[in-house]
């Protein structure tokens, strides 16, 4: 079978008055596949995320503590530099047992121009000391491999934290 193999997503079964519902749970976690990743921010920041496996985008947050900032996910952009892993990109199975070597990369301290824009989303404090939130905890995506290039502006004195959640996918035959 060609494609992907979702081998490593389970269902669980359970019943309220009569009434099936189905919760999709991931082995990911379990087999060292799912990983997570944060870059505090007080200034434009760029980061690249190279990506040789599909993936599930799990969890995405920005962080404001102070101002406005925005996060723009592009495709197809242009970069120059040098992009380096980010030191903060961890597995979320930290378990002696976990063998699995992570294949997607987030990066930093490169640029680029250009791409097609997939995504944007803004956290405001509202101006005063403050908190705001943008997530996507609850509508999990699953994406293709490639780079993906992640644009963050700020307004002003904002300053605040970026952070990524993401589970590599088997491919055929689950390898």
């Amino acid at each position: 079978m060609l494609g992907l193999s979702f081998s490593s997503i389970r269902e669980s079964l359970r019943s309220f008055r009569g009434a099936l519902m189905v919760t999709i749970q991931s082995m990911g976690l379990w087999e060292g596949k799912q990983f997570r990743m944060y870059r505090v921010f007080a200034a434009a920041t760029q980061l690249q995320f190279v990506c040789s496996k599909d993936f599930i985008l799990t969890r995405q947050l920005l962080y404001v503590d102070d101002g406005l900032a925005q996060v723009r996910v592009l495709t197809g952009a242009t970069p120059s530099g040098t992009f380096t892993d980010i030191a903060s990109q961890a597995a979320k199975n930290r378990l002696g047992t976990n063998t699995y070597v992570q294949q997607n990369k987030m990066q930093a301290g490169g640029t680029f121009t250009g791409g097609t824009e997939r995504e944007l989303f803004r956290a405001d404090s509202g101006g005063g000391a403050g908190v705001a939130f943008s997530n996507i905890e609850d509508n999990p995506r699953v994406l293709p491999a490639g780079t993906y290039y992640f644009d963050v502006t700020v307004t002003g004195t904002t300053a605040g934290i970026y952070s990524f959640e993401w589970e590599e996918l088997s491919t055929v035959n689950g390898v």
